[in-house]
């Protein structure tokens, strides 16, 4: 599942597009990458795999009305926006 998501801080759109296209911080890709190939340098086919998995656990706790940072500062804290506080991500 891919769905089509609009992420807000606050009442401003940060982003809109798919799941997939969130803008994930480098360093959690680096990390997940070490973590599961031992690869410091992940190629493109290592950071879609992490990609995919971060989004597999965002998409374990999503739920109709969307989520909040409030409630998943862990997952909220993988996106690349300034000032991850009050993000929220609603279906499109």
């Amino acid at each position: 599942m891919n769905p089509k998501i609009e992420v807000f801080h606050k009442a401003d759109s940060l982003f809109k597009g798919k799941l997939l296209n969130l803008p994930f911080k480098k360093a959690i890709i680096l990390e997940k990458s070490i973590e599961l190939f031992g690869d410091d340098d992940p190629c493109v086919i290592h950071q879609s795999y992490v990609i995919r998995l971060l989004v597999d656990e965002i998409l374990k706790v999503w739920n109709d009305q969307g989520l909040s940072s409030l409630d998943h500062p862990t997952l909220f804290s993988w996106l690349d926006f300034e000032g991850n506080d009050e993000l929220r991500i609603e279906a499109r």
